[in-house]
């Protein structure tokens, strides 16, 4: 049952009405339509249908660029008590404390400047319900040894370098000229030309990239 205020009420909630809901709120004049994120009902352990049930919004895997801030949110709502909400990254138990911040009410985990010792799985707790969700941390992309340039023989073969790192592993795009580039290249991100021709003189760049951004 939908109230006028736009609330919803389930009442004698069964096992048919677990699972997520999601408020839609549109304008008709502007056309545009907004969601809110879906929150879970379920259950509660032994509790049979007409009986006070508990709501939950599970925090959500994040993948966050090193140096900047990641959010958790966990909302548990039992109707007969307002829970006490508890966050832990492996077995540790969270308090605000430096870099770390519990917010709303202990709803919302952010970890401000994240490092990659912050890479792991985080938990919001209250009695036995749990919530779990991980944290990973991205590197972005750095070229450690560049090409360098070269003088060679026609007929030669040659080489340029491209060493970069990041997590995840960045994948490496060559250049001539300011065009990819045909040549192969190997595991490394090495760029091999196998048999120099006149038509390969040129400026040779090398270019890194990834989720977490490109060098």
């Amino acid at each position: 049952m939908m109230l006028s205020s736009g609330s919803l009420i389930v009442n004698q909630a069964g096992s048919s009405d677990v699972g997520p809901y999601t408020c839609y709120a549109r304008n008709s004049v502007l056309g545009r339509e907004v969601k809110s994120k879906p929150v879970y009902l379920s259950l509660g352990t032994g509790v049979k249908s007409g009986f006070p049930l508990r709501v939950s919004e599970s925090p959500a895997d994040r993948e966050v660029i090193r140096g900047r801030v990641a959010t958790f949110r966990c909302v548990i709502v039992d109707f007969q008590r307002i829970p006490s909400l508890e966050w832990y990254k492996g077995n540790a138990k969270l308090v605000s404390s430096g870099r770390v911040h519990l917010l709303e009410n202990n709803r919302r985990l952010q970890i401000d400047g994240v490092q990659t010792n912050d890479t792991g799985t985080y938990k919001c707790q209250s009695g036995s319900t749990t919530r779990t969700a991980t944290l990973t941390i991205l590197e972005p992309p750095v070229i450690h040894r560049g090409p360098l340039s070269r003088i060679s023989l026609i007929g030669s073969r040659v080489s340029f370098v491209c060493n970069a790192a990041g997590s995840p592993s960045p994948t490496v795009t060559w250049y001539k000229d300011g065009s990819p580039a045909l040549q192969s290249t190997g595991a490394d991100g090495s760029l091999a030309i196998s048999s120099v021709r006149e038509a390969d003189s040129g400026v040779y760049q090398c270019r890194v990239a990834s989720k977490a951004g490109d060098a």
